[in-house]
């Protein structure tokens, strides 16, 4: 507890600068910016993960989030949770980490966490990377 409270403090240094500078970059922040209206139809996510689908399009706002891994990462990722050498709880954890990610991407209030509460120029899904990268993690332990 006191690590984490002394790493906060070393960090904010340069985190209330940056906090600082965002809120008074070129968008300006909105509590009413903050609602829970969703980014896009659920289904079609689902489907980006599995075929890749990609537009130029949507790399502006309001498109969808680049989050395919790869036909083999997907069966992987998905019998991972009925491994049963993987514990219950690693495997509840995991999928509540993943969901947190899902509705990140889906519910616009969320959304705008990640980016402080500032609507992003042009790529609205800047963390998707950090989606990919756990959704292999989780696959790569299934091996």
């Amino acid at each position: 507890m006191i690590s984490s409270i002394i790493a906060a403090m070393i960090s904010s240094f340069i985190l209330i600068p940056i906090f600082i500078g965002i809120q008074n970059g070129r968008a300006n922040f909105s509590i009413e910016n903050f609602n829970l209206d969703k980014n896009f139809n659920i289904i079609n996510l689902i489907a980006k993960i599995f075929t890749n689908s990609f537009n130029i399009a949507e790399i502006k706002n309001g498109g969808m989030p680049p989050l395919f891994c790869g036909i083999f990462i997907n069966l992987l990722f998905i019998t991972y949770f009925f491994n049963k050498k993987i514990s219950k709880k690693e495997r509840i954890l995991s999928f509540i980490f993943i969901l947190i990610f899902i509705l990140s991407f889906y519910i616009n209030g969320v959304n705008l966490l990640w980016s402080i509460g500032n609507l992003p120029a042009w790529f609205e899904y800047r963390y998707a990377f950090m989606f990919s990268f756990m959704y292999i993690i989780i696959a790569k332990k299934r091996i």
